[in-house]
């Protein structure tokens, strides 16, 4: 495990926390766009998933994935269709059939709940339907070309923007998967496969290189129009900062960073939930609006209920589905082994 990576997710999460805090929670004019974090996130997943995946047969990768992502998204899905405060707090909403089992599946759809947006019940969603659709592009490719996985992977991320958008397809799916962020997919496996071959991607100097050019970017370039280039360029050198500063931070390690780390996905997903709730206790007067005093308040509350999260459900879940898998492929080689015999 990288502590800095721990960190760098704590960070990403953090940031879309805060950015929908400033929308959500009444209390100022101030607005805060962290969709950068989903970057940073898309990064971080393509880097992680080289680094832990390539390596291992397809089934028992696209079996990892799913036990480390559906549980939880699953249950807060869920959670989402029965309770709705966005107008109040109403309890048995529920959305129609269709749009629950493709939210489940990670299926795109138009969303009429949320003005047509391609969106699952579950805002946050969609960045989930893209991260399933890398993992399955990920799955084929083991499976296909397993001695050019990066090649095949990367490809696939980079021809299907090109050919969608060549092609003018008014289909949503494919417009959907279509959306350059899913390069920063690419870009992140980049980052690993070199991680791997050289054990490092560079040293302290690098790393605070990196970062200071990151945060130039992100200050003073202008836009192209093209996220993956706009927020995707600077999200990879910060990532590249994050791994080359590693020694530094194993110095001396935060067990508090790391945890957050741990919660970040927890954090991500949940946390829309828990301030839909400012809204309406602030509107009946039991909290102030005063951005100051509410907007911390909401992001402590956020922070606190993803760790508890985390600890009570998605650890433990985690925990238990891989201890099954483990004995039912113990079981299995058993089974195989008495029949050779």
């Amino acid at each position: 495990m990288l502590i800095g990576v721990q960190y760098l997710r704590a960070v990403a999460a953090s940031l879309v926390v805060v950015s929908h805090i400033t929308y959500l929670v009444p209390g100022g004019k101030w607005h805060f766009n962290g969709n950068f974090g989903v970057d940073i996130f898309f990064l971080i997943s393509g880097f992680v998933i080289w680094v832990s995946g390539a390596k291992i047969p397809a089934g028992a990768f696209a079996l990892r994935r799913i036990i480390r992502i559906v549980p939880i998204y699953w249950m807060v899905t869920l959670y989402a269709s029965l309770v709705d405060v966005r107008n109040g707090l109403e309890f048995g909403f529920w959305p129609e059939t269709e749009d629950f089992l493709r939210s489940l599946l990670f299926i795109p759809y138009q969303n009429a709940e949320r003005g047509g947006d391609i969106s699952p019940i579950l805002g946050v969603g969609w960045s989930l339907n893209l991260e399933m659709y890398f993992y399955a592009l990920f799955t084929v490719g083991i499976f296909v070309a397993r001695k050019h996985l990066l090649a095949f992977v990367v490809c696939i991320l980079c021809l299907v923007p090109v050919l969608v958008n060549l092609g003018g397809t008014t289909d949503i799916i494919f417009a959907f998967y279509s959306r350059n962020i899913t390069l920063e997919f690419a870009g992140g496996m980049i980052l690993g496969a070199t991680y791997v071959s050289r054990g490092q991607l560079g040293g302290p100097i690098h790393g605070a290189t990196a970062l200071f050019i990151a945060f130039a970017l992100l200050a003073f370039a202008p836009s192209v129009g093209f996220r993956a280039i706009d927020s995707g360029v600077p999200a990879a050198l910060i990532l590249i900062a994050v791994i080359a500063l590693e020694p530094l931070f194993r110095i001396r390690p935060q067990r508090w960073g790391v945890l957050l780390g741990d919660s970040s996905y927890s954090l991500y997903l949940l946390h829309g939930q828990v301030l839909f709730f400012f809204g309406p206790l602030v509107s009946m007067g039991l909290l102030p609006r005063i951005g100051w005093v509410t907007r911390p308040l909401a992001f402590v509350a956020c922070v606190l209920t993803a760790i508890a999260l985390h600890l009570m459900f998605e650890k433990p879940a985690t925990r238990l589905l891989r201890h099954m898998l483990a004995r039912w492929k113990r079981n299995g080689d058993g089974t195989e082994a008495r029949d050779r015999a």
